[in-house]
């Protein structure tokens, strides 16, 4: 009867916590610990462009690979006293932070993105890096021709398994199992800048071999260009999907600003692709040079069905590019079904929720839960303010259908403050960005971190550790992490969590989100979800493997703590 009785009681509070917890929330607070994490030295001397989070030492903390581009004058590298260039770096985490991994390979390299993933089925995390290799006449260090690669993890220690491609100008790179074979197969995003090349799909064949499948798998051979992926199941049949996110104009600068179409989608039938239609992407552009950006997908106002953020990478400064002087919301797309040609249904929906414009490029996004609350909020690699924080835009709920945001302080011109130094931003006139970022708990406490990858090597990359909610453990709101048995067979997967004793109820939803290994702009991310659950004490989950792998349903799951699933 004690139980009972117990049990009871902890299903009352949750049923009522939630909607009073929403309306008492303290803002989201995110506290830079760069320094004090070890990280501030390893990245001396860097233009960031990826970072990836995962654990690659099994030892429970997670780790972080930062890119970077090596092509630059040497003078560039040697500001706030850093010895000089720097390589892609590994970052072993800990108790105390961070250091750097002196046994990690060492390229000189254009190192765009990437992903921390097993992708042999050893246990062990092996890292994949995208590399925008371009034709150079003289090419003296190797950094134009340093090729996209698969480096294998034995143990801790990396050596390169396969070089992929060289002076190929790929972005990101999204990890699938495509065919259902239980192996992990690698999908590269080729930018069209350079013109000549398309984005190309490689099958696992075991022992960290790949082979190219674009053609006969339906893809393009051709023309199929863009900066970011998304792997995620659209349709709901646990198969992963490909939506590449890029600009489709093909009109002249002297055309003016065009509303031009921001991505295409290939439905999975199979192990085939199939391209359906994406006209609801689109945003405005004033040349070829300006495109959609990262793609984060997540389930925002609680139907079940998986909602996208993209961003925007616009080319040039508020000064030569009207769309920056006006400013352009990052774009926020609701799933409406599925339509007649098997394909999802989307609708932005940015202008009718009010989401505020953004003065410069916000290129990477993420879907994440700040305060574990249950709404996700949208963090951007945009800054606020004096150029130092990011703007994360916070979930408010369902109001109409509609998910809604409270814009960041700090994000409208009039809200901008002098920044503490100068840098190459201001020398350009643009309001701050960051290349990339990615979320990451590092200090182990239930709240995701933030890490972000600067491009300038006169400003640092910055880590920032979220503080939100009470500095008593027992007083924040809750939250439950959700990964597989073996993570890598996880990613792909549906993860649906319910209010206690109700899985599989539509009115008892409380959150939906896939399970990948990459995500936004060339960020990385470890292949498990993390879900706010407000001062819910349990929960029910319900979690839908890739290819007909299966659906597991646990019920009455205690908060705070990680869930591992069969």
């Amino acid at each position: 009867m004690r139980c009972k009785a117990v049990l009871a009681a902890a299903l009352a509070a949750a049923a009522i916590a939630p909607a009073a917890a929403q309306a008492a929330q303290p803002p989201i607070a995110l506290t830079e610990t760069t320094r004090a994490t070890g990280l501030w030295d390893p990245l001396l001397g860097m233009y960031a462009h990826a970072a990836l989070a995962g654990d690659v030492n099994d030892d429970g903390w997670t780790d972080v690979v930062v890119g970077t581009f090596g092509d630059r004058p040497d003078s560039d590298y040697t500001v706030r006293d850093s010895p000089g260039r720097a390589p892609d770096r590994l970052l072993l985490g800990g108790p105390g932070g961070f250091r750097a991994d002196p046994d990690f390979p060492s390229f000189t390299a254009r190192t765009t993105g990437g992903a921390i993933v097993d992708l042999d089925g050893d246990g062990d995390n092996d890292v994949v890096l995208s590399r925008n290799g371009v034709e150079r006449a003289v090419d003296p260090t190797g950094v134009y021709s340093t090729p996209s690669m698969v480096l294998r993890n034995d143990g801790g220690r990396f050596t390169v398994a396969q070089e992929l491609f060289a002076r190929r100008t790929m972005r990101h790179v999204g990890v699938l199992d495509y065919d259902a074979d239980g192996d992990l197969d690698l999908f590269f995003v080729n930018d069209r800048y350079y013109g000549r090349e398309s984005s190309v799909l490689l099958r696992n064949d075991g022992g960290l071999s790949f082979t190219d499948v674009t053609a006969e798998t339906g893809l393009p051979a051709s023309g199929l260009t863009g900066l970011a992926v998304s792997t995620a199941d659209l349709t709901g049949d646990s198969q992963p999907d490909l939506l590449v996110s890029g600009s489709r104009r093909s009109e002249p600068r002297s055309a003016g600003v065009l509303e031009s179409g921001a991505a295409r989608i290939f439905v999975n039938r199979d192990g085939r692709f199939v391209e359906t239609d994406a006209s609801a992407f689109h945003f405005r552009t004033l040349s070829t040079s300006d495109e959609s950006g990262g793609v984060a997908v997540g389930d925002l106002n609680r139907d079940g069905r998986p909602d996208l953020v993209l961003g925007q990478h616009v080319a040039g400064t508020p000064a030569s590019n009207p769309i920056l002087a006006d400013g352009q919301a990052i774009r926020v797309y609701l799933h409406e079904g599925i339509g007649p040609d098997g394909g999802p249904r989307y609708r932005e929906i940015g202008s009718e929720i009010g989401l505020g414009l953004v003065h410069t490029r916000a290129p990477h996004v993420q879907l994440e839960d700040m305060d574990d609350d249950g709404w996700l909020d949208i963090v951007a690699a945009t800054s606020v303010g004096d150029g130092t924080r990011p703007a994360v835009f916070r979930g408010l709920g369902v109001e109409g259908g509609l998910p809604r945001f409270e814009n960041p302080a700090g994000l409208a011109r009039a809200e901008r403050t002098t920044p503490p130094e100068q840098s190459g931003w201001e020398a350009l006139g643009m309001y701050r960005y960051w290349g990339t970022g990615t979320t990451l708990d590092y200090d182990r406490d239930g709240r995701m971190d933030v890490l972000l990858a600067e491009w300038f090597p006169d400003l640092p990359s910055r880590l920032m550790r979220n503080d939100s909610g009470s500095r008593w453990p027992l007083l924040r709101n809750r939250w439950l992490n959700v990964e597989t048995t073996a993570p890598a067979a996880g990613v792909g997967a549906q993860v649906d969590v319910y209010k206690a004793g109700r899985a599989g109820d539509p009115r008892a939803l409380l959150g939906s989100r896939p399970i990948v290994a990459s995500t936004g702009y060339a960020g990385g991310v470890e292949p498990r979800v993390h879900f706010g659950l407000g001062r819910r004490l349990l929960v029910d989950v319900k979690v839908t493997l890739p290819n007909d792998g299966g659906v597991r349903t646990h019920r009455f799951v205690p908060a705070n703590r990680t869930l591992r699933v069969r």
